[in-house]
């Protein structure tokens, strides 16, 4: 059975390589992306290869992460993207992702708390 594969989008590598790991435990396969624009990048090229969305807000970039979610969704219709904030932590945001995915808002993606610092 093929694992469904998430598309993590975090600048700051201990966060992001902290919330891979909690995910692959959890059964997802997990694809990392350092911005943006690479995860624009990788959700053009592989089209419907990504089931989830998961992105950090992305301030100062070019590709922000409003605009990754409305990409999503065009790309894979009925699934939802996941703009995180910075007060959840990686076991909170695969518990989350294990729940049935729901059909995204019209609008923004919704929004839910994100990892928490590493200290």
């Amino acid at each position: 059975m093929r694992r469904e594969r998430v598309l993590i989008v975090e600048g700051e590598r201990m966060k992001r390589e902290l919330l891979a790991t909690v995910l692959e435990g959890a059964g997802f396969a997990v694809v990392q992306a350092t911005s943006g624009e690479e995860a624009f990048a990788r959700l053009r090229m592989e089209r419907g290869g990504i089931d989830r969305l998961v992105t950090a807000p992305l301030a100062g970039a070019h590709v922000c992460a409003a605009i990754l979610a409305d990409e999503f969704r065009s790309l894979r219709r009925g699934r939802e993207a996941v703009v995180l904030d910075r007060s959840v932590s990686p076991g909170e945001v695969a518990a989350m992702l294990q729940r049935p995915a729901r059909a995204p808002a019209a609008s923004a993606a919704p929004a839910i708390p994100a990892l928490r610092d590493a200290a």
